[in-house]
């Protein structure tokens, strides 16, 4: 068809879609998208059908203060459509954490980075099977980045990267 279809829900006045915050499913199924839609202010995951039906709300529930995929983060996808992931400070002020959802599931968000020490995640890459998904954070030890991969509806996350020395940290993964 021909035509421009909106694919956000109704926002609450001063609510807007992140503008760098949405993407296509690779199969083309649904769109994910992160927008202050139902409070303004508190930034949450959406994803929908390419004709604007079936919007869910897929983010876990925000605390108060909080908000996930703010800036330049938004919901991103396992390269087999069957999760997004993203960041925020959805479940602890203060902390950017790990969270993966079912694209078609409401309210399915989950944690998956577990205790984090101090400041966040960072540089979240799903693996290619879609079955895990990596993070550098402080997680054991405060102070040092470390590398971590975890199964993508959580679980025990594993440390991947080699002892580090104090005020050392991983800069990327291959």
């Amino acid at each position: 068809g021909s035509g421009t279809v909106k694919v956000s829900g109704t926002m609450v006045a001063g609510g807007n879609v992140n503008l760098s915050g949405y993407a296509w499913g690779p199969d083309g199924n649904r769109i994910a998208y992160n927008a202050d839609q139902d409070t303004n202010g508190v930034w949450e995951g959406y994803t929908v059908l390419p004709d604007g039906t079936g919007r869910l709300k897929v983010s876990a529930p925000v605390v108060p203060g909080g908000s996930i995929g703010t800036g330049n983060q938004g919901l991103w996808w396992f390269g087999n459509s069957q999760r997004n992931y993203y960041m925020g400070e959805a479940a602890t002020l203060g902390l950017v954490e790990l969270f993966t959802d079912i694209p078609n599931v409401a309210g399915s968000g989950v944690k998956v980075s577990g205790t984090i020490l101090a400041g966040g995640v960072e540089d979240p890459w799903p693996t290619a099977d879609g079955q895990k998904i990596g993070f550098i954070a402080q997680g054991d030890t405060l102070g040092l980045k470390e590398a971590y991969v975890v199964p993508r509806d959580g679980g025990t996350r594993v440390k991947i990267s080699p002892a580090i020395v104090a005020g050392g940290r991983v800069v990327g993964i291959t």
